[in-house]
């Protein structure tokens, strides 16, 4: 496209745990909105707003509000974005176009967005990994309802490797439960659904905070000394099966799942009122990021186990694991 336009005022920026984006824009007050209102705060792992500048060069200049688009600049480190007020806040598309800058700079210091849970106890750290549908927050709300275990994340970990040792640094401090699976395993969490008579219960979710349920949340970074490949199977008779991982399965799924978010392909960028644009997500990898991602993958894998089971069965087996 190679657009000329003179640089907008700046608006504000976003960050997560030191590494962030500057925002201008030609509506600044607008901007400014579209980056503090939404359910994207809950879904953005360690999500920060400030209306003062952070030192990073990159940058979204949101120059015009008649079209919509994105252009890359600057070696991916600048975007031009267009779109009206309408256009970009149906989708959330500034924090999520903001989010893979972000995932960029953090990588760079060891830092992956990582699908999985992480908690703690006696400040020893587990990390819970599995496909989606393994029963990830069940185990997690298990072993934080029942064995008091606090909370560094669900869904999205933001996990660390510094020289070999991993870290569970942050990541979303909620539980995104769906209600079938609430009614068979934490009914008393039943009244945080909307109460609708012809609810689908499979695919009715609520977001659930920790104080809502008196979790305990994680304010310091721990050192990871567990992880666990989770697929609980309520039908289960046998009680709690514990086995070495396929390593080679193992590596194929870690590396899919760091790659994630730089490679932007679990991280579609809509926009327009009917969020009928998706606009283009370059892929933000280079070969120093695939090292340091191959480098998590093998401390991952060098720590996993996998457990199956039902889930309380499997809860207090990790619990008494991690006394």
């Amino acid at each position: 496209m190679g657009i000329k336009v003179a640089k907008p005022p700046f608006a504000c920026h976003i960050s997560r745990l030191g590494v962030g984006v500057n925002i201008f824009s030609v509506v600044k007050d607008e901007c400014r909105s579209l980056c503090t209102a939404g359910g994207f705060r809950k879904f953005t792992p360690e999500y920060s707003y400030g209306e003062q500048r952070v030192n990073t060069p990159y940058e979204i200049w949101h120059v015009d509000t008649g079209r919509v688009f994105a252009e890359y600049r600057s070696k991916n480190k600048k975007i031009f974005l267009g779109g009206s007020y309408s256009d970009l806040s149906a989708g959330e598309t500034l924090p999520y176009l903001a989010y893979g800058l972000i995932e960029k700079q953090g990588q760079t210091r060891g830092q992956v967005t990582v699908h999985a849970a992480a908690l703690t106890r006696n400040g020893r750290g587990v990390v819970l990994l599995g496909k989606a549908c393994a029963g990830k927050t069940t185990l997690a709300l298990e072993l934080c309802l029942r064995h008091r275990f606090k909370i560094v994340a669900n869904d999205l970990s933001i996990l660390e490797t510094r020289l070999d040792t991993l870290f569970a640094i942050g990541g979303t401090k909620h539980f995104f439960v769906r209600k079938g699976v609430v009614k068979k395993t934490h009914p008393q969490l039943l009244p945080y659904f909307p109460n609708k008579v012809e609810d689908d219960d499979w695919n009715t979710r609520t977001s659930i905070l920790p104080v809502e349920i008196g979790v305990e949340v994680e304010t310091e970074q721990v050192e990871v000394a567990s992880v666990f490949l989770v697929r609980l199977d309520p039908s289960s008779a046998k009680g709690v099966e514990i086995s070495q991982v396929n390593k080679q399965w193992a590596r194929l799924y870690l590396y899919e799942n760091l790659s994630r978010y730089i490679r932007r392909t679990n991280l579609p960028i809509f926009a327009g009122s009917d969020e009928q644009y998706c606009l283009y997500p370059p892929d933000l990898d280079a070969p120093e990021l695939h090292q340091k991602r191959v480098a998590m993958m093998e401390a991952l894998v060098s720590k996993m186990q996998h457990v199956s089971g039902g889930f309380r069965d499997v809860a207090l087996n990790i619990a008494n694991t991690i006394a």
